[in-house]
């Protein structure tokens, strides 16, 4: 059975919607599956994304980090419910970030980075295997080799996370329905001169170099020195060693950009200018990371809203310039519908 929803002053079947709902893309692939081609544009055909290592764990000698039993007490809930304080209060367990620039960078910039560095007040064993290494889709083989013997004991990770990767995948259609997945090809470490692996090992280095400052020694830092399995055939600690758990344990952190690249309309790859509106689609714009045409030197939560409030005000903007002409000012445009009483507010214009 199909069911149908009201939509403006019609009703559009689900079945109808899904074939409204795609047509822009590349014409190969939407010919694949059948899909009447309304705009032949590059969407998905270069994906970048933002990886992070996470097989470097320190255990220290004192119990500066929470544990599982910690996180659960009432007075942990009550402490963060009342004073927003307490251990519930960190950011996903992460306590400081840095940026630093590798050995490795190509970049002619002094202080551009090439790796962010995220310290976790925790290990994957903190949460008894419960949540983060199920986030990072750690196996069950992994995780029991390296992490569950330092559950409940003091460890830290450091996570570089790879900032400008060369590296990059695309994304295509499982098929015509919109309710079926997209699938995602990483594609990650492919770049012909490994620029990528050779980076993490770099940064991983680094991180190293910081665990033996007098700060982390204080706490009698030590390497978690039990190989990734699948990598012990490798001297522990050497470059070849880092370079095959990288290559095992380097999850996404989901920062995805550049499957719908803002760019000049002269760019092949370009799928929306810079008012984030689609090349040859009237009334479509994109609000998301998915325009960000490179990778950044941050994530891309903050950048994500920044996008969506420009786009709010790009509409607006356009919107109520059209009810009669003049120039409106943006800063009052929430209010500025109100001083039009002749205007019909439910038409389909606005």
């Amino acid at each position: 059975m199909c069911k149908s929803r009201p939509f403006k002053n019609k009703k559009i079947s689900l079945d109808e919607y899904s074939e409204l709902n795609f047509g822009i893309g590349p014409r190969t692939q939407l010919e694949k599956h059948g899909i009447p081609v309304l705009q032949n544009l590059p969407v998905g055909q270069k994906l970048y994304d933002h990886l992070t290592f996470v097989g470097l764990t320190y255990t220290l000698n004192e119990s500066i980090v929470a544990q599982q039993e910690d996180l659960t007490k009432l007075k942990t809930i009550t402490d963060y419910l009342s004073e927003g304080g307490g251990p519930l209060s960190g950011f996903g367990g992460v306590e400081v970030f840095t940026y630093i620039k590798t050995t490795e960078s190509k970049e002619k910039k002094k202080k551009y980075p090439d790796i962010e560095l995220i310290f976790i007040g925790g290990n994957m064993g903190t949460d008894l295997g419960l949540i983060h290494r199920r986030t990072f889709r750690i196996t069950d083989e992994i995780y029991d080799a390296v992490w569950k013997p330092l559950e409940n004991k003091p460890a830290i990770m450091i996570l570089p996370m790879l900032l400008h990767p060369k590296s990059f995948g695309y994304v295509e259609l499982q098929s015509k329905s919109p309710f079926d997945y997209p699938k995602l090809h990483g594609n990650f470490f492919t770049d012909a001169e490994g620029h990528d692996i050779k980076t993490f090992v770099a940064a991983i280095r680094e991180a190293q170099r910081i665990a033996r400052s007098p700060s982390m020694q204080r706490y009698d830092a030590k390497l978690h020195s039990v190989p990734i399995p699948g990598c012990g055939h490798f001297r522990f600690d050497s470059d070849e060693y880092w370079e095959c758990a990288v290559r095992h344990t380097s999850p996404t952190l989901h920062h995805q950009v550049s499957t719908c690249k803002m760019g000049p309309n002269h760019d092949p790859e370009a799928v929306v200018d810079s008012k984030l509106r689609v090349y040859g689609v009237k009334n479509l714009r994109v609000a998301d990371c998915s325009v960000i045409p490179m990778p950044l030197s941050a994530h891309t939560n903050t950048p994500s809203i920044m996008i969506g409030e420009k786009a709010s005000d790009l509409i607006k903007d356009e919107w109520l310039n059209k009810v009669d002409g003049r120039k409106i000012d943006i800063r009052y445009a929430q209010t500025r519908i109100s001083d039009y009483p002749d205007l019909d507010q439910n038409s389909n214009e606005l």
